[in-house]
């Protein structure tokens, strides 16, 4: 029994390990996916509705990807005086599902028909809640370290950690992204753990 434990344990973290499985959403997927719902419900909509806006707000200091923000409301590019949510999907590189549950709710917000999304008899509530307020998703503000999660081309060489949790900022000062997969959760040669860096009081 003992030895059946072991085996469970080890299978169980060389899948945690390795790269993550394709349901997951690489930076590219998401940027992809967030450019055909602009086209189906934001402003060059042939149905006229507009109730999707995609902004980008900024992007990320080494490979200049750009951050997506969402905003989901009817009249979606009109300020309007609602309640504001603000849903940050991921943070952490390898908190991976959180840009996954962000995704969804997008999917579930803009279409709530869907078969991934709620039962019919939610559709009403749903398309309430965006009529009255202004639902703002960011689903990455850590693309750098969502792209080492699940692999990227970076100096002319691969790399890739799932455990990996900073972005790619150059925190030694030597002009490249120093990564050793080897290396401990923690202790990476590089990189900004972003959810202990926030302003004070933010």
């Amino acid at each position: 029994m003992r030895n059946l434990y072991i085996y469970t344990l080890g299978l169980f973290c060389t899948v945690m390990l390795s790269v993550p499985i394709d349901r997951y959403h690489t930076y590219g997927e998401i940027q992809t996916k967030l450019e055909s719902w602009n086209e189906e419900y934001g402003p060059d909509s042939s149905s006229g509705d507009i109730i999707f806006h995609l902004t980008e707000i900024g992007q990320s200091s080494l490979l200049g990807l750009p951050f997506w923000m969402v905003k989901i409301s009817d009249n979606a590019d009109v300020d309007e005086d609602e309640p504001r949510i603000l849903i940050l999907g991921q943070c952490h590189a390898e908190e991976i599902l959180g840009v996954e549950l962000s995704m969804q709710l997008i999917e579930c917000l803009l279409n709530p028909s869907s078969d991934t999304c709620y039962s019919n008899s939610m559709k009403s509530y749903i398309n309430s809640f965006r009529a009255n307020t202004e639902i703002y998703i960011v689903p990455t503000h850590n693309p750098e370290g969502l792209s080492v999660v699940h692999g990227t081309q970076y100096n002319d060489a691969y790399i890739q950690d799932s455990s990996f949790r900073k972005n790619m900022t150059d925190a030694n000062g030597n002009g490249i992204f120093d990564f050793d997969a080897s290396v401990q959760a923690g202790g990476d040669l590089d990189g900004v753990d972003l959810n202990r860096n926030y302003d004070f009081n933010w």
